[in-house]
């Protein structure tokens, strides 16, 4: 991961290197404890980590926009 820091911070602006963060990554079977390289821009992630958790999926945002039209259309009808 420090290798992946250093081509990233040459091939970048004047950002720079800025200590480690420490991360639990679970792997199904057991969960590892490492230390990840930042930069001080915070825009470095290393490809090894999984993507960010997002709060909401999209099931959940196509569910809510289905119910609004819903509800649009419900409004329509009423006038």
């Amino acid at each position: 991961m420090n290798q992946e820091r250093n081509f990233f911070l040459e091939n970048g602006d004047d950002n720079k290197a800025n200590g480690y963060y420490e991360r639990s990554l679970n792997t199904g079977s057991f969960k590892l404890n490492i230390n990840v390289p930042r930069d001080r821009k915070g825009r470095f992630r290393p490809q090894i980590l999984p993507d960010p958790y997002k709060r909401v999926n999209e099931d959940y945002i196509n569910l809510l926009m289905s119910l609004v039209s819903i509800r649009k259309a419900s409004v329509y009808v009423v006038l």
